[in-house]
């Protein structure tokens, strides 16, 4: 559990999400003390908006400086990241769980997003932090609470069985691609 606290590494270098999960795991409970006092929805959704604008500003940094260590990267993207998932999980909690088609609407917003992030991709970086970010937490959102195309494609069986693989493809990945080539 140290490969993302200098100078550990790891021979599997996908491990470092491990390194820092673990670390926001052992701060959720200070996390979870403060989400538990937000009451109103709008509050949780427009404090991971801020995260989300300083999440875009902290990685657009990161990304300007490529000499910089890539583990002020993995801290800064566990403990942003990580906050906005629990401010939008306790966003929607507050809204009782909403489920409609219309969700299906946010989704389609969360796609675009990532579309034009991916299509106006800045020179430096591999895409645009905000946009991609926002629609991510968009596409979070709108998938928890829809139930027409979105819901249809997201139970259909390649995609639960792609979900119960995700995470040994992930860890897995770059031992093959090196073997492969």
């Amino acid at each position: 559990m140290i490969q993302a606290i200098p100078p550990g590494d790891a021979w599997n270098p996908p491990a470092w999400s491990i390194s820092v999960e673990f670390g926001a795991y052992l701060v959720f409970p200070v996390l979870a003390l403060v989400l538990v006092r937000l009451r109103n929805p709008r509050v949780a959704f427009a404090a991971a908006a801020v995260v989300v604008v300083l999440a875009a500003i902290v990685f657009a940094e990161v990304a300007s400086k490529p000499r910089l260590p890539g583990y002020t990267f993995a801290w800064c993207r566990i403990a942003l990241e990580f906050t906005i998932g629990c401010l939008l999980y306790r966003g929607w909690a507050l809204l009782k769980h909403p489920r409609s088609k219309a969700m299906d609407l946010v989704v389609l917003v969360g796609l675009s997003m990532l579309f034009i992030s991916i299509w106006t991709q800045p020179v430096r970086t591999m895409f645009n932090p905000g946009l991609t970010i926002a629609g991510i937490s968009f596409i979070i959102i709108g998938c928890a609470g829809a139930t027409g195309l979105a819901a249809s494609f997201l139970g259909s069986r390649v995609m639960t069985w792609g979900g119960r693989i995700s995470y040994s493809v992930y860890m897995t990945h770059f031992l093959i691609a090196t073997v492969l080539g």
